[in-house]
């Protein structure tokens, strides 16, 4: 059993890390610079919790450009509170 959990986890990664690398590569191409703050994922959670309030309807790769965070941290965050169930399908 442990090995489809890990199978599954690995896939994941391997998704988000797709998800990262067209979304690097939309954005140079459209030619959007932003600096990407680092935080962590914790603070990732506060951060979107708050943005939250002023945006019940958004995708991940727009918080993480209103933000200024690395989108594989939002992504984290937001798995992270799912968990929690501080929020729901985002």
């Amino acid at each position: 059993m442990e090995e489809a959990g890990t199978s599954s986890l690995y896939n994941m990664k391997q998704s988000i890390e797709m998800l990262e690398d067209y979304y690097n590569e939309l954005r140079s191409l459209l030619g959007v610079e932003a600096e990407i703050r680092m935080v962590s994922v914790e603070e990732a959670e506060d951060l979107i919790l708050e943005y939250l309030k002023d945006h019940e309807i958004t995708y991940p790769s727009d918080m993480a450009d209103d933000l200024g965070l690395d989108l594989k941290v939002v992504i984290q965050a937001i798995e992270n509170l799912k968990k929690k169930r501080k929020v729901g399908e985002i």
